[in-house]
């Protein structure tokens, strides 16, 4: 007899945060964050701190989660915020390779992880 904790309980899922804007400047860094070779078959990519904002950042995340399927994994959106959820809306004939969910799970607010940064500009100060 078990105590119901056996191996076959739990699913593998590995576990992506962006963060910042992700927009044509910087999308092309997508592919080179993620590695669809070597990760489980239940992939999470969290974007409750990253917004996206045009077709190009669209369609980058769908040709990372096209790789994804290719490989017969699942790749899914979460934690998206409202502006990201309206620009998913506008270019869904862009999205066909993912899905995504808005809301936060009681269960997983708690759970973010440490954010892969995408912001391609930091200000500095020169002396001219």
């Amino acid at each position: 007899t078990g105590s119901g904790d056996s191996d076959d309980d739990y699913q593998i899922v590995k576990i992506y945060t962006l963060e910042g804007p992700l927009l044509f400047s910087n999308a092309n860094r997508l592919p080179s964050i993620f590695n669809w070779n070597g990760d489980p078959d239940f992939v999470e990519v969290h974007l409750q701190n990253c917004t996206v904002y045009d077709y190009t950042a669209l369609n980058s995340l769908n040709n990372v989660a096209e790789k994804y399927k290719k490989k017969d994994k699942q790749i899914v959106l979460k934690h998206i915020n409202i502006e990201t959820q309206k620009a998913f809306e506008k270019g869904d004939h862009l999205i066909s390779h993912f899905t995504y969910e808005m809301s936060v799970e009681e269960g997983d607010k708690q759970e973010f992880h440490p954010a892969t940064r995408l912001n391609v500009a930091h200000g500095s100060r020169r002396q001219i």
